[in-house]
């Protein structure tokens, strides 16, 4: 049986940005991920995201890692 690598990466935001909460939602509503698995806030608040966000967004996975470099900056 072959073991296959996931492509992406795990993202965590610390929530001493102040930003963690709002960018969760509007992450959420912006690349339609209401019920994935792969984006959650942790018991610390840090917001994170799983390398499996990367095969859900596909072609807007560019288009999310440029979102969180603008509102973390």
């Amino acid at each position: 049986m072959k073991t296959y690598k996931a492509l992406g990466m795990k993202i965590w935001v610390k929530s001493n940005t102040g930003k963690t909460k709002a960018m969760y939602e509007a992450i959420k509503t912006q690349f339609n991920l209401q019920e994935s698995e792969n984006i959650s806030m942790s018991k610390k608040k840090d917001l994170v995201l799983e390398y499996g966000i990367y095969i859900e967004l596909k072609d807007r996975y560019a288009e999310l890692l440029a979102y969180i470099i603008d509102h973390v900056k």
